[in-house]
């Protein structure tokens, strides 16, 4: 890091060098000098996104408000980019940003657009968890514990599925008399993560 800082203060606008000690920062547990150092790498490539992304997530621990402001630029500018994990992610976080800030009616509704772009996938779970705690926020219980329901028995599904999945990966050989398959599990009340 000091060799790192030292060829820095000779050449300061070299961008490579401010994003690897950004990196080797927020490695360190130094946040602070982590979003400095990204901070001075966007100003010299303004038109970085992934950068700018980079820093959004960098100040997402530290202050919701700027975090927000970035993931909103980096959501525009990736408007028509697909359905890709990277996008559902994004938008996610954008939706936290925003839930952190106290604008719960916005999260909902940019939550609301992770899930459709997360469909059927795993990051569909806490999504819907995340929209419950919208629905909280605005006062809407019944909605929340609806949402909540629903994420629990189709997580809880997946994973009963995956386990007999997994199970049935470790058998070295199938069974002279295999079990009968096992009943759907009961979910009685909701439990969440």
């Amino acid at each position: 890091v000091e060799a790192l800082e030292s060829i820095e203060e000779a050449n300061n606008a070299d961008l490579e060098v401010l994003v690897v000690l950004s990196v080797l920062y927020k490695a360190l547990g130094e946040s602070q000098k982590a979003v400095q150092f990204a901070q001075r790498a966007l100003a010299i490539d303004k038109g970085n996104i992934l950068l700018e992304e980079y820093l959004a997530n960098l100040l997402a621990g530290l202050d919701s408000k700027k975090a927000l402001g970035h993931f909103d630029r980096v959501m525009r500018r990736k408007e028509g980019d697909g359905k890709g994990a990277e996008r559902v992610l994004m938008v996610n976080n954008a939706a936290v940003m925003h839930y952190q800030c106290g604008e719960h009616g916005k999260a909902l509704g940019i939550f609301q657009k992770a899930l459709k772009l997360a469909e059927n996938t795993v990051y569909s779970f806490p999504i819907r968890y995340n929209i419950a705690r919208c629905h909280e926020a605005l006062g809407s219980l019944q909605r929340a514990s609806q949402q909540r329901s629903v994420s629990c028995r189709t997580a809880s599904a997946v994973l009963i599925c995956r386990g007999a999945v997994a199970r049935c990966r470790t058998r070295p050989r199938p069974r002279p008399h295999p079990r009968p398959p096992p009943r759907p599990a009961s979910f009685g009340a909701p439990r969440c993560w």
